[in-house]
């Protein structure tokens, strides 16, 4: 019976170390490449934030925006939705937003499109998927060496 799959007992796909999402002979990515496209994409938005704040900086001193207006803030008039975001901001506190991050229910957060909560679960799946991926992997018997060259 478990000759069917031409495996033994796992799945079709498995031994050469391929999930259902990925095309039959790819490979899940490497940990490491993983990391090192994760470093390359970080560096640039470091850099490209940077250039964009430096950019900010630049034309905000040399414009001067806001210069002449003599507004008094306590003299403006709000409806009461602004209002009602002030208090709200009032009443915050700096660990909130920490709090925010983890989502009650993960129907909630994507109901509500709450994207900080939905990017914590989407990476919590990613890193419980690839731990489920390497766990079958390893339970098929298969080595790293031995899958690399029966898949190439």
């Amino acid at each position: 019976m478990g000759s069917a799959w031409g495996r033994g007992t796992c799945s079709p796909g498995w031994g050469r170390r391929t999930s259902p999402s990925y095309p039959a002979g790819r490979g899940l990515p490497e940990p490491t490449k993983v990391g090192r496209v994760g470093g390359k994409a970080l560096a640039y938005f470091q850099v490209l934030t940077t250039v964009a704040l430096v950019l900010g900086l630049l034309v905000m001193n040399v414009t001067k925006p806001g210069v002449g207006v003599n507004a008094d803030a306590r003299g403006i008039k709000v409806s009461d939705t602004v209002s009602g975001f002030i208090k709200t901001g009032e009443s915050s506190h700096w660990y909130d937003f920490i709090f925010h991050i983890f989502p009650s229910s993960v129907v909630g957060a994507f109901a509500e499109g709450d994207i900080l909560q939905v990017l914590f679960f989407s990476v919590v799946f990613a890193l419980a998927l690839h731990g489920w991926a390497s766990a079958a992997y390893r339970s098929c018997g298969a080595s790293s060496g031995s899958a690399r060259r029966s898949s190439g």
